[in-house]
């Protein structure tokens, strides 16, 4: 991930009691992407193919899985990158007297990418190990695991690129 921002202020003296402090931010904030193009994303609007010919109300189920760099999600990356983020900002100082200041300030910001942990490309379902732990087949009289051997069935490994993610059970 690449995250660039550039920053311009200035500030102005009005008069001996009034500072202006001003600014404009520059943000792109950058998207994940990784080497092997295994994200995927979730498009909300898709028809399930998982799916297909199941109607809920007489209309399709909506949501699913694409991969990046396919037709349905063209980009590398798992959001489109924005490159028009303008941040401005404001700040203001007044001084009531010699010894008192007044100041306040604002601003617009944007949280980049890498705030939020998961949408990473290892918190991406193409990347995560699922692998479901049964307890007991028999209202726990029997213990089908143990600390020895946690996984009696083996451990299934994250799906990766796979063409037919939509249809994979998480």
């Amino acid at each position: 991930m690449k995250y660039e921002g550039l920053f311009v202020t200035d500030t102005f003296q009005v008069n001996n009691k009034l500072t202006v402090t001003a600014g404009v931010r520059w943000e792109v904030p950058g998207v994940y992407t990784e080497p092997y193009n295994r994200i995927s994303t979730f498009n909300q609007t898709e028809p399930n193919p998982a799916l297909s010919g199941v109607l809920v109300n007489g209309k399709p189920v909506l949501g699913a899985f694409d991969l990046v760099n396919t037709p349905n999600h063209p980009e590398s990356g798992l959001n489109t990158e924005h490159f028009a983020l303008f941040a401005p900002r404001v700040g203001i100082a007044y001084r009531l007297t010699d010894k008192t200041v007044i100041r306040s300030g604002g601003g617009v910001f944007f949280s980049p990418a890498n705030v939020q942990f998961g949408q990473g490309p290892q918190g991406n379902a193409l990347n995560y190990y699922i692998n479901s732990q049964n307890a007991s087949i028999d209202s726990y009289a029997t213990y089908a695991t143990t600390l020895s051997n946690p996984f009696p069935t083996g451990l299934s490994g994250p799906p990766q690129r796979e063409s037919q993610l939509s249809s994979a059970v998480f």
